[in-house]
């Protein structure tokens, strides 16, 4: 899981900002969704328009007015993930702009890795007589 604090104030439906993620040292990255994960939690509220030049365009995203810090919890894919980059990222059109897009107080909750089962309880082997 991951959470944080999200607060924007972007051209409603022109500018947005999408969480990515990326399995692979940075080399690709998804949309969050694409890629499995679920909001928990402060989900994207909007669809970028394709009218315009965003490199967005078309995807769901967090777009318009917060009105402030907003809580958003997301559940990643896979359970335990313990190599990801995440990186949040803006498109914006070619005309009207907001104030823009803040994040703040990111927390990544670590699963725990259950143990492998133990082997079955075997006897004790008996030691062996030395040759003489």
């Amino acid at each position: 899981m991951v959470s944080f604090r999200n607060n924007f104030n972007l051209q409603d439906g022109f500018d947005g900002g999408v969480l990515e993620v990326s399995y692979d040292d940075g080399l690709t990255f998804a949309d969050v969704l694409a890629a499995g994960g679920t909001f928990v939690l402060g989900g994207y509220n909007g669809t970028i328009n394709s009218c315009c030049g965003n490199p967005l365009a078309g995807r769901p995203a967090w777009t318009g007015n917060s009105g402030g810090f907003i809580e958003t919890t997301v559940s990643l894919p896979e359970g335990c993930v313990h190599l990801i980059i995440l990186r949040w990222r803006m498109g914006s059109d070619s005309s009207v702009s907001g104030e823009g897009w803040r994040i703040d107080n990111v927390a990544i909750t670590q699963c725990f890795i259950p143990l492998p089962p133990r082997p079955r309880d075997r006897p004790t082997p008996r030691p062996r007589p030395t040759p003489r």
